[in-house]
């Protein structure tokens, strides 16, 4: 659980650190676990807010949880 902490930690100090993977979503590993978050930025009023949308285990398949508008 120190790796989804610090993982939440990183998103919530510097949600725009991590590199856009597609659309809007972004993507943090997890220290030690290979699953990444899928997360995404939104702005409003000079406020940020991260949401995260998945974890998935970093070797599978994009196309299986990768859904574009």
């Amino acid at each position: 659980m120190d790796g989804v902490d610090d993982a939440f930690t990183a998103i919530e100090h510097h949600p725009l650190i991590c590199q856009v993977i597609f659309d809007d979503v972004r993507r943090i590993k997890v220290k030690n676990f290979p699953y990444l978050l899928l997360y995404f930025v939104d702005e409003q009023d000079g406020e940020r807010q991260a949401t995260i949308t998945a974890c998935v285990h970093e070797r599978s398949d994009p196309q299986t949880w990768r859904v574009e508008s």
